[in-house]
Parts: structure tokens; sequence; C-alpha cells
């Protein structure tokens, strides 16, 4: 609630429901907008403009995905879309999108939140940071949040537990090193409703103070965090973990193509490209990206919520079913 600043003056367009029950509690107006509840890829960005043109929308809240839909529209036809105030979560944006919404909507406060269901947020960044950003072996999210402490652990699929915090804090990397982020907060959530396996999983308790597990991976470097991915999704290149997120952004740039990523099957590197091109062009545009087999799909599966995010687990059962 500190990062948006949500004011009973605020006329908010919404898409995601938590922000909708945020504008209730402090009376503030909301507009929905006509998008398809699970299949946002359906939205007319046209109607959503229509209906931010007659409730004199200020501030637009909304999932990556939508944000990139609007901004497209608006600079293709050249409409100007008088906006106070952005925010976008929910999925990873790169440095070229940021820098596409700055052109779509140069009067508007962008800021991008980064967080998850448990921990929201746990840090955010401008669009105009994030635009001119250095890719340190991972996405930048921007600062801490100040209501909440962030931490690096080695990645494991296993259960944690600490007899104490002096142990707990030995566990922590080093800045830079790409691990697991774990975060706590009194924001953050403490426990699950009669899930005693989630909790096991997802939580680490030491000295009665609950650390969530999010599951991302990443690292600090000067009080910033930066994404490297799923922790399930990465894998090593010379002992060290390599960012998927950064080979996502890599292919996202290429001409041609719509997005990417790398997953692995066993000891398989295998490269999904959504794209139209024949096979042989888009191999000359991404001989150079390590992996051992190049896959092009014609839609990467992506989560139904937001339809910001790459649904790893359907991709992969995709590939695998691929010959």
């Amino acid at each position: 609630m500190d990062e948006i600043h949500p004011d009973p003056h605020d006329v908010d367009m919404p898409t995601l429901p938590i922000v909708l029950f945020l504008n209730l509690g402090v009376g503030a107006t909301s507009v929905i907008p006509e998008i398809p509840g699970m299949k946002p890829h359906k939205s007319n960005p046209e109607k959503v403009i229509k209906a931010m043109e007659d409730a004199e929308v200020g501030r637009f809240t909304a999932s990556p995905y939508i944000v990139d839909v609007v901004a497209d529209f608006v600079l293709e036809t050249g409409k100007h879309i008088k906006l106070k105030k952005l925010f976008t979560g929910g999925g990873p944006v790169f440095p070229q999108t940021a820098s596409k919404w700055l052109r779509a909507f140069p009067d508007t406060d962008i800021r991008i939140v980064y967080g998850s269901t448990e921990a929201e947020p746990i840090s955010s960044i401008e669009a105009s940071d994030l635009a001119k950003s250095h890719q340190n072996n991972g996405l930048s999210v921007g600062r801490i949040y100040k209501g909440c402490k962030v931490r690096i652990i080695p990645i494991t699929q296993k259960a944690l537990a600490f007899d104490n915090d002096e142990d707990f804090r030995r566990e922590a990397l080093k800045e830079g090193e790409i691990g697991e982020i774990i975060v706590t907060g009194d924001h953050v959530l403490k426990h699950y409703f009669e899930n005693p396996a989630a909790e096991k999983a997802n939580k680490i308790i030491v000295e009665e103070v609950v650390w969530h597990r999010t599951g991302d991976a990443g690292h600090l470097l000067d009080d910033n965090l930066f994404l490297a991915g799923r922790c399930k999704q990465l894998f090593r290149v010379d002992e060290d973990w390599s960012s998927t997120f950064l080979i996502e952004n890599e292919l996202a740039q290429i001409p041609g193509i719509k997005c990417g990523t790398l997953v692995k099957l066993d000891d398989i590197l295998v490269l999904v490209v959504e794209t139209k091109m024949r096979r042989s062009a888009c191999m000359n545009l991404v001989g150079h990206l390590h992996h051992h087999r190049l896959q092009i799909i014609s839609r990467i599966p992506r989560d139904p919520r937001h339809h910001s995010k790459i649904d790893y687990e359907r991709l992969v059962e995709m590939v695998q079913k691929t010959p």
C-alpha cells in the first residue's frame, strides 16, 4: 500500500483484484476495464483506452502484459493518454519494455513493483531507472521495500530449518552471488491455512521470525535487488548459475522473435522460441546463445492470471512431447 499510495481522490483503473480492494478501503474510485478475466491476451486496448478517457482515469494499475498491449496501441495510433501514475507487477519487465512505456506514456510516473502473493511488495523501481539499468547478471527490480528484510541463500529444493539466528546468518550468500530470495516483514504471510506441507516447503522459522521463500533466484548489489529467474529454471554454466531472465531479455530484442527462454531436459538445454520465422533464419539469429537444441513453437504458454510470466511447467511438458 505504501508503494502505490492510494488516495480517496484517485480515479484508478485496476486490473489486479488486490488493488481494487485497496481502493475500496481508502474510498478511491475504481473503473473496471472490459478485460476477459482469465484471457487477458484477448483484451481490446481501444476499449480500455476509451474507458480511461470517459472516466478521466488518472492512475492505471495493471499487469505488465496489459500495460504493454495498451502501450503498443498508443504508439501505433499516436493517441495521448493523460495518466498521472502507472503501477505494474506480476511479471518481469525488461529495460527495453520500460523504454517503450516511457515513449507511450511520457507524462506518467511509472513504477514496477516486485513481490509475490505471500509478500507484496518486496522491492520496486521507476521505469526511467530500469530503462537505463545495466544487466548485472540479472534483471534490476530496484531497492528493497522499507518494511521488509531480504536475504539470499543457496538454491535447494529441500525444506530448511535452523536452530538459531547465528547458523541462519552463516547460510546467507555474499553480495553478488545468485541464490534464492527470501523475505521477512510485517506484511509477509506467516502461515498457510491448514496446509502444513506448504508451510514446511516455503517457510523458514528462526527464533520466531518467519522468512518466506519466494522460489525466485537473484542477488543483492549495493542495496539493489536483481532477479535471475525462477530457481527451478536456472542452470549452471562453468559451476555458476546462469540467469534465464537475461536470455529471455536478449531473445525479446531480436526482430521477429516475440519471446523465448531456455529450459533444461535432463542434460539437454532447449532454446524455445515463439516466432513465425523459418527455422534456418531463426538459427542464424540465436546460434550464438548456448543451447543444444532449438524448439520453435507458435505460442509460449503464460500464466492465466496476468499473462505476464512464462508458465515453465506447461512449457516443459510441451517440449517433452515434441520429438
